[in-house]
């Protein structure tokens, strides 16, 4: 009587080639992916950049765990035939796993190069989502000083006297204000710190008055500190033109 042929034995079940996941998921203390803080953050804040750059490294460490543990499960096989003695079909001429060991140890040198990146990135990611988010500074305001040439110009402005116009290229840009004598680069200056503007509704050719912007209502106004000023910097805020009559008020003192 033959004896019945030796079952082969079961083989344990392989284990999941996640471990780019499992290593995430017990780092962070979380069940899930999602379940990461700041996991759904864009790339506009620095716990979404860093979650996006632990996603890729999962994917690439999961993959290389799945080739390696094919290519191992392929040399297992292999050596079991070497084992039962039925390895004749397995010989070549560089040996029996050939430069299948050269690709085993390449795909564990970037398993272990994943790990120590994945493991760097979530410590980082411990700090970041534990640290208080800053709160935004305001923005420092700096004290806007004006020498006595621009402070002339600037109320002459405020006056409605100052216009700028350009008959032709050559003569460039002239600077008049009747009664004053104003230099192109004081003029030129408060344009350049956005305290006076152009008004664009005239030509430049016919001549176009000076405006002040609501940056330079503001300056007139707290330099003067007079009630007509604070009245046009109101102004100035609602976006209405400041012009004020280079002609004096009225005066209400009753004459006897």
């Amino acid at each position: 009587m033959t004896p019945p042929a030796d079952k082969p034995s079961a083989r344990p079940a392989a284990p999941s080639p996640r471990v780019g996941t499992a290593m995430v998921l017990q780092a962070l203390g979380v069940e899930r992916l999602s379940a990461v803080a700041g996991w759904t953050d864009g790339d506009d804040t620095p716990l979404g950049r860093l979650n996006s750059e632990i996603r890729t490294a999962v994917r690439r460490l999961d993959h290389v765990q799945e080739r390696l543990v094919a290519l191992a499960g392929s040399i297992r096989d292999d050596m079991q035939l070497v084992i039962d003695g039925h390895d004749g079909a397995l010989l070549q001429a560089n040996g029996l796993l050939a430069s299948t060991a050269q690709s085993l140890d390449a795909l564990a040198l970037r398993r272990a190069e994943l790990y120590e990146r994945l493991d760097a990135l979530t410590g980082l990611h411990k700090v970041l989502a534990t640290s208080p988010v800053p709160t935004p500074k305001a923005p420092i305001k700096t004290a806007v000083t004006l020498n006595k040439a621009q402070r002339q110009a600037l109320d002459a402005v405020a006056r409605g006297l100052v216009t700028v116009s350009e008959s032709s290229i050559r003569r460039g840009r002239r600077i008049s204000a009747p009664g004053l004598q104003l230099h192109p680069a004081t003029v030129n200056s408060l344009i350049d710190r956005r305290l006076v503007v152009q008004d664009a509704s005239t030509s430049l050719y016919h001549g176009r008055q000076l405006l002040l912007t609501p940056l330079g209502a503001r300056l007139h106004a707290a330099l003067a500190g007079t009630t007509a000023t604070d009245r046009m910097a109101a102004q100035a805020e609602q976006g209405q033109p400041i012009v004020v009559s280079a002609h004096p008020a009225p005066s209400t003192t009753r004459t006897r």
